[in-house]
C-alpha cells in the first residue's frame, strides 16, 4: 500500500495546485474556492447542532452543490474538474423551495434581527455571513474573468440564495423554539 502524502510543500510559496496548474493564492480563483470551501465546512458544523432534520437535508444538499460549484471554478483551470452537473435553474428553483419552507410559520419580519437567541441559530446566522463573503469572492472572480453567464450565472445566483436560506431557517429555528427575536435598540 502507497503511504500518504501529508503536505505538498507548494503553498509554502504562496501557491496552490489546481489540476497539474501551480495557482497563485491570492487569485480570485484561490479566494471563490477557499471562501466557498469555508462555507462547505461551517455547515458541517452547523449539521451537528439541533436542528431539524428537514433543515440537516436542506444543509447536505447546499454543500454538494457548493462542492460542485467550487469543481466547476477549478475547472477554469483544468477542464477534468468540471462536474457531471454544474448547478443551473433547477438548483435554484430548489433552494428557494427551502427558503419558502423554512418561512412557513416565521413572523413577518418588520425589523433587523439581531443573530443569537438560539445557539443554532446563531450558527445559522454566522454561516449566512460566511456565505455573503463567499459571494463577494464569487462576484470579484466572475467580474475579474468575465465568466459567461450560461455556465456560471446559476452559481451566483444559488450563492445569493443561500444567505437567504440561512436568516430564513436561524429564524425558523427561534420561532420552532418559541425564542424572542432581538432588534436592534430593543432590550
Amino acid at each position: 500500500m502507497a503511504e500518504n502524502t501529508y503536505f505538498t510543500g507548494v503553498g509554502d510559496g504562496g501557491y496552490t495546485v489546481i489540476g497539474d496548474t501551480k495557482v497563485k493564492k491570492s487569485s480570485p480563483i484561490a479566494d471563490a474556492i477557499g471562501s466557498i470551501d469555508e462555507l462547505i465546512s461551517y455547515l458541517g458544523v452547523v449539521q451537528c447542532g439541533d436542528i431539524t432534520d428537514t433543515i440537516k437535508g436542506h444543509i447536505q444538499t447546499i454543500q454538494d452543490r457548493l462542492f460542485a460549484m467550487n469543481a466547476d471554478i477549478a475547472g477554469i483551470i483544468d477542464k477534468r474538474f468540471v462536474p457531471k452537473r454544474p448547478l443551473g435553474n433547477s438548483d435554484i428553483d430548489t433552494i428557494e423551495s427551502y427558503i419558502k419552507a423554512v418561512g412557513v410559520g416565521v413572523p413577518k419580519l418588520r425589523l433587523f434581527v439581531i443573530p443569537g437567541g438560539s445557539r443554532e441559530s446563531a450558527e445559522l446566522d454566522f454561516a449566512r455571513s460566511i456565505s455573503r463573503r463567499a459571494e463577494r469572492s464569487f462576484i470579484v472572480l466572475y467580474d475579474t474573468y468575465g465568466l459567461d453567464d450560461n455556465r456560471f450565472g446559476a452559481s451566483r445566483r444559488y450563492l445569493n440564495r443561500i444567505s437567504s436560506y440561512l436568516f430564513w431557517a436561524a429564524r425558523y429555528l427561534n420561532a420552532e423554539r418559541q425564542v424572542r427575536e432581538r432588534n436592534p435598540g430593543s432590550d
